[in-house]
């Protein structure tokens, strides 16, 4: 493997919930959609690149975001080992960025999958909410533990937009109803995503809550509570270490953390993205 691996604690990028009993290894990735036009840092260039780093890491389920249909299906390719289901957030499917949800098939099985808006009106395909610049999308698969007797879980993957305030801030509290409804009929929860927003910010607040009235937790903080400083989930293109941690993954109260890292693979100063994938392992509550 041609990578050099950067990360806060190497036992716990290493680690593969699949040699642990009752655990499970997540991940979040903003992948930067294929079309942008970046030059040197360009799909096609780095494209092998997230492909290693999904492989070095080897979750057990990963959500994507930014991700294209020909980006999405060219992964599928490289990663045989994993099913996935999501579509495109334009009205149109295959037009525009999706956040598929990425799963092992040896160790899970679907049940049923799903998409909704980020608007006034979620069902609606293709509908933008509030002031946001663009169309935005969640994608959930509801899935069967193989691994532990049949166990279910239900694995969302979002991205909320980087422009509109009133957008970040309803998109928070749409999806904290969402996740309310699907933990009072007593599923397993974790979310992740791109969430263009700090842990100081009002939507944060909304779906973690400010006194532990939230059944969510943001794994990260919850595996590293000694960590003072802001880490950046954002490379741009550079290394960045410090500065907006705007990637979660948020996990309900059917789990616990164990671990959680903010992923720096790179190659020779070159990223897979312009954003870090974030990773935890975690461990089923009984």
């Amino acid at each position: 493997m041609r990578l050099l691996a950067l990360c806060l604690v190497f036992f716990a990028t290493c680690l593969n919930a699949g040699d642990l009993p009752h655990a499970v290894k997540v991940m979040s990735f903003n992948i930067r959609f294929g079309t942008a036009k970046d030059g040197a840092n360009a799909w096609e260039k780095r494209r092998y690149l997230v492909a290693e780093t999904l492989q070095l890491s080897a979750p057990d389920i990963f959500g994507l975001q930014e991700s294209i249909d020909f980006q999405t299906e060219w992964l599928a390719e490289q990663l045989p080992e994993y099913q996935y289901v999501g579509t495109s957030r334009e009205v149109e499917p295959g037009a525009g960025e999706g956040v598929p949800v990425f799963f092992r098939k040896s160790r899970f099985e679907l049940i049923e999958a799903g998409d909704f808006w980020l608007s006034e009106t979620p069902e609606e395909r293709g509908s933008m909410g509030w002031d946001a610049a663009c169309p935005r999308i969640v994608t959930w698969a509801r899935l069967k533990d193989r691994q532990r007797d049949g166990s279910e879980l239900l694995f969302v993957s979002t991205h909320f937009d980087h422009k509109g305030k009133l957008a970040k801030e309803n998109s928070a509290k749409l999806l904290r109803s969402r996740l309310d409804e699907w933990m009072a009929e007593h599923q397993r929860v974790i979310v992740v995503g791109d969430f263009n927003c700090t842990p100081d910010s009002q939507p944060y607040q909304t779906l973690l809550g400010v006194s532990g009235d939230s059944p969510l937790v943001d794994s990260f903080r919850s595996a590293n509570p000694k960590v003072t400083t802001e880490l950046s989930t954002l490379t741009r293109w550079s290394g960045e270490y410090l500065g907006r941690r705007i990637d979660w993954v948020l996990n309900g109260s059917g789990f616990s953390a164990m671990s959680s890292v903010i992923d720096r693979t790179q190659d020779a100063g070159r990223y897979p993205s312009d954003h870090y994938p974030v990773t935890a392992v975690l461990r089923y509550a009984e």
